[in-house]
This record gives structure tokens, C-alpha cells and sequence, in this order.
């Protein structure tokens, strides 16, 4: 059966290819092709011109940036340098530091200090007694290597002079400066500044925290009220009772500052029955 209703004969070739119409309606170019390029050049030179400045732009920011840089590198030397210089002048130039003690206090651990110091610079030491001084001192200080008056001593050929006043004061006093009069009040802060100037302050921020927590509990046993000097002594007691020392099996900066504060308080009588301060006391002398 077929299947196509007509059959209808092609009018042409079977080799030959009709070309069909792409574009339903045709329009003339009414601009032509010399004002179409103008067009395009007028509209791409405002591009350009941008680009250009763009980049001029980030050419001075580059530069800017440099300069800064630089700039930021020169002020960071310089302040190296300056604080290098600083430090340098504050380590090795000359001091001359006064210290002022009551007769009837004993500064162990200041003493102590400063004797181990003595060991490792060339440190001159000397004392004197002021005429406000109404009793006797109560400890020698040439066990400890003080000289009294010494007079026409050379004294700039030593890293440090230490000169020792014995007078009516109610806390030791040391000036370190005597142009500046800077001053540093109480035993407990003058360890803190020997200790450092040993370079034997703990580096570690847990370490050197806890170093302070003993201290500041050494100046509450020499200068607090009676109830925080027992709270103190408390504390005290129960550190002893898990350890030797409060710094552990050897004695510290810790150890020297609060038995000094408790044998001068007078407290180490009144706890003489607690057999850790006893022990302790008993090791510390």
C-alpha cells in the first residue's frame, strides 16, 4: 500500500541547491561603515582614558605604600636602637643607692640580697649612723661586708655603692636615684628590686604571680592589722604543711622575705607552737 497521496515530480536537478533567505527583511546601512568605525573609537576612548588613570592611581598608591613602609621601618630601628641604649645606660652606668633602716628592725632578707649581689659585681658598701638614731642597731653590718665611714674611697671604679643609714624610720627606704629622689618604701618592694636587678625574677607570668602573692603576704604580716596577720600566718602554715620551704625543698626570695617579716613582727612567738612555722623558723636562722 503506499504511502504518500501525491507524488509530485521535482522542477529542477536533484544536484542542484536551492540558497535559502537567512534574514526575513533587508534594510540599507544608512550610516555606512566609515561613521560606524568613529562611533566605536568615540565611545572606547573615554575607556581608555579611565584605565589610564586607574593605573596611575594604583602606581601612587604602590608608591605610598613603599614610602611607609620605610617610614615605618626607620622609626622601628631607631626605637630599638634608643631602647637599647636606654637599657645599656641603665645596666651599666653608676649607682649610687641609699638605703634607710630603723636600728631596731633587722632587714634580713635585704641584707641577704645584697650579699649575694656583692658576690657577682664590685659593689662598694658602707654605713653610717644618723643622729636621729635613738638606740643602738640591732645587727652588725660588717657581717655582711658594710664598712663604716669610709671617706676618700674611689667609688666610680664600682658597678655599685651602697650606702647604709641608720635612722628613726618607720619602714626601710631605699633611694635609687638621688637626682630624681626616686624612692622605694617597704622591705618587701626593695627585694622585688634587688631580686630583679639579680635577674633572678621569675620569666613566667604564672611563676612571677605567685612570687607576688608570697611577697604581698609578707607585707601583710609586717604591716597589716592583727586579724589579716593571722589570716596571713594561716596561709603560711598550711603552705609549710605540704612543702619544706614555701618555694619548695630550697628556700626562695619568698622564704627570706616572710621570715624576715614574721621575726620582725614579733608573730613567731605568738605561733611558736605551729610545727611547720617552727620548723621552718627553726631552718630559716
Amino acid at each position: 500500500m503506499s504511502t504518500a497521496m501525491y507524488h509530485v515530480k521535482p522542477l529542477h536537478g536533484t544536484t542542484h541547491v536551492q540558497d535559502l533567505p537567512t534574514c526575513m527583511y533587508h534594510m540599507k546601512n544608512q550610516s555606512g561603515p566609515d561613521v560606524v568605525n568613529k562611533g566605536t573609537s568615540h565611545f572606547a576612548s573615554p575607556v581608555s582614558e579611565l584605565v589610564k588613570r586607574q593605573e596611575c592611581i594604583i602606581e601612587k598608591l604602590e608608591a605610598l605604600q613603599s614610602r611607609i613602609s620605610s617610614l615605618t621601618s626607620a622609626a622601628s630601628q631607631h626605637h630599638e636602637s634608643k631602647a637599647d641604649l636606654k637599657d645599656s645606660r641603665d645596666i651599666n652606668c653608676f649607682k649610687d643607692v641609699v638605703i634607710a633602716c630603723s636600728p631596731t628592725l633587722h632587714p634580713r632578707a635585704i641584707l641577704n640580697l645584697l650579699t649575694k649581689l656583692a658576690t657577682r659585681h664590685s659593689i662598694l658598701l658602707t654605713y653610717y649612723v644618723h643622729s636621729s638614731a635613738t638606740s643602738k642597731p640591732c645587727h652588725d653590718l660588717s657581717r655582711n661586708g658594710f664598712e663604716m665611714n669610709l671617706v676618700g674611697s674611689c667609688r666610680t671604679d664600682k658597678w655599685m655603692v651602697i650606702t647604709w643609714i641608720w635612722k628613726e624610720c618607720n619602714e626601710c627606704e631605699m633611694i635609687v636615684s638621688p637626682v630624681r629622689q626616686t624612692k622605694i618604701v617597704g622591705e618587701v618592694n626593695i627585694c622585688r628590686y634587688l631580686t630583679r636587678l639579680l635577674g633572678e625574677y621569675p620569666e613566667s607570668p604564672v611563676a612571677a604571680t605567685v612570687l607576688d602573692q608570697w611577697l604581698d603576704n609578707a607585707s601583710i604580716i609586717a604591716r597589716g592589722s592583727n586579724t589579716k596577720q593571722n589570716e596571713a600566718l594561716s596561709k603560711l602554715a598550711q603552705r609549710l604543711s605540704m612543702s619544706r620551704y614555701i618555694a619548695g625543698n630550697t628556700a626562695g626570695i619568698e622564704d627570706l622575705v616572710n621570715f624576715s617579716a614574721v621575726s620582725n613582727s614579733g608573730l613567731s612567738d605568738k605561733w611558736k607552737n605551729n610545727k611547720h612555722i617552727k620548723q621552718w623558723c627553726t631552718l630559716m636562722s
